[in-house]
């Protein structure tokens, strides 16, 4: 039998290569460092496990850069629109479908933003573990979980509950090294619990050879954000010190001798308890020697109030660093000296494509898991699938402009049922007009007076 470069490929070769590609059959491993359900990917053991759980946990919630760039992610992306569209709009059944997946999404106990707001939790963490909840839409109910609006008794979603990453137990593979769940070790009642795969949707920011926890999006600000805030510790410390001062206490040689530790660690812990604030104050004895010196003397040296080194500006190139790993450096725009209004625009539109590819990942994975469930376990045979918006705003200048260069290039705009002028005033944030809609762009020669001052076909045209 000839192959693809002409040659002759004996039958013991076929079935030898056969064997070879024999489905659902790997030889090789994905290569996840991991064991008795734990990783060990992160070389860094301060940011392993449920030590690096709590690190970017104090990044994300003790950090005002941190927390802003956050906020500013989570909020624009919460506010996306999400859809589901038809495999195919000719299709009854695709139609079909389409709709009863949105009406599942609008019958949570939980709103899809909600839902979008925990799933952007692998921000920090780099994953988020959500379980898929399920209820009979049998109308309304005393429990609200189980209440529906619907009461066409099939099976909708009740929602998609956040499983803390901070209870996190371990991890379970199978012999394959697949993941199949997760186990959890939650509060109240700290009890085991193992949650199959198959019930829920994992949600992975930059997953590397498979892992379950993926990659923070702070990890690589965590060097940065290290040193800023040992930093700003001690530029408190020396502010601190600066204006109170050094103080410095003369005392008695004898304090130095044995037997007077407990003396000298008095006068210790005074000098280094000594604040400046509304309860300031030292008491010494007043004690003096045979010529006349105070034998306890109590000073307190200054400082110059400038260091060698400006902490201001270190601070300010670790924030920026930061930023920049978030790909979020626009927002420290008007903060320095530097930086124009065109720059912060394009980083502003590389910045929303990025997290683009994060509202991806949401979306991919419903698609992949929660739809084909859901679908079939209404007996339904269509195809859909969930689509989210653009995230950020449209630059309404641009927008027009292209309008009128399309329309001056003779490009029709307009359509009969009015879609084309809907999309145009959703992507500027305006509501579109109420009836049949209007075209973009007038008539180039409309019909003059009223239909009485024209013949009978004008008058048609103009009626």
């Amino acid at each position: 039998m000839p192959n693809d470069q002409g040659a002759t490929v004996e039958t013991t070769d076929l079935d030898k290569l056969q064997q070879q590609i024999r489905p659902n059959v790997a030889i090789g491993r994905p290569g996840l460092k991991q064991a008795g359900g734990h990783l060990y990917e992160e070389y860094l053991p301060q940011l392993s496990g449920k030590r690096g759980i709590k690190v970017f946990k104090e990044m994300s919630e003790n950090d005002a850069i941190v927390g802003g760039i956050l906020f500013a992610i989570s909020a624009v992306l919460s506010a996306v629109d999400w859809h589901v569209e038809p495999d195919d709009e000719d299709l009854p059944e695709d139609r079909e479908a389409a709709d009863f997946v949105e009406t599942c999404m609008a019958d949570m106990s939980n709103t899809w933003s909600e839902t979008v707001v925990e799933a952007l939790s692998m921000l920090v963490f780099g994953w988020s573990f959500m379980e898929v909840t399920w209820k009979r839409r049998d109308g309304q109910k005393r429990d609200r979980l189980m209440s529906s609006r619907h009461e066409d008794g099939r099976w909708g979603w009740a929602g998609f509950d956040i499983r803390a990453q901070d209870s996190l137990l371990r991890w379970e593979f199978d012999g394959d090294a697949r993941l199949t769940g997760m186990w959890q070790l939650p509060p109240p009642d700290f009890q085991s619990r193992f949650i199959p795969l198959e019930k829920a949707v994992l949600f992975r920011l930059n997953p590397k050879k498979g892992s379950p926890e993926g990659a923070s999006l702070l990890r690589t600000a965590y060097r940065s954000w290290y040193f800023k805030r040992r930093l700003q510790e001690l530029e408190a410390i020396g502010i601190e010190r600066d204006l109170a001062g050094l103080p410095v206490l003369y005392g008695d040689p004898s304090m130095f001798m044995s037997g007077n530790e407990e003396k000298l660690e008095s006068y210790k812990r005074l000098v280094r308890d000594l604040k400046r604030d509304e309860q300031e104050g030292v008491i010494l004895p007043s004690l003096r020697d045979d010529q006349g010196h105070l034998v306890y003397e109590l000073t307190l040296l200054s400082t110059g109030s400038r260091r060698q080194a400006d902490t201001t500006d270190i601070i300010n190139r670790y924030n920026a660093e930061i930023a920049m790993s978030a790909m979020s450096d626009f927002m420290l725009l008007g903060h320095s000296r530097t930086g124009t209004y065109a720059l912060g625009v394009t980083k502003t539109d590389l910045w929303a494509t990025a997290f683009g590819y994060v509202l991806d990942t949401i979306r991919n994975e419903v698609n992949e898991r929660e739809l084909p469930r859901l679908l079939a376990l209404n007996g339904m045979t269509g195809r859909c699938r969930l689509e989210h918006g653009k995230p950020g705003n449209v630059d309404v200048e641009k927008f027009s402009k292209m309008l009128v260069n399309l329309g001056a290039a003779g490009m029709p705009l307009g359509s009969q049922d009015g879609e084309f002028e809907r999309f145009v005033f959703d992507q500027v944030g305006l509501p579109a007009p109420e009836g049949s809609a209007a075209p973009l762009r007038p008539d180039p020669d409309p019909p003059r007076g009223t239909p009485e001052m024209l013949d009978d076909e004008d008058a048609q045209s103009a009626a």
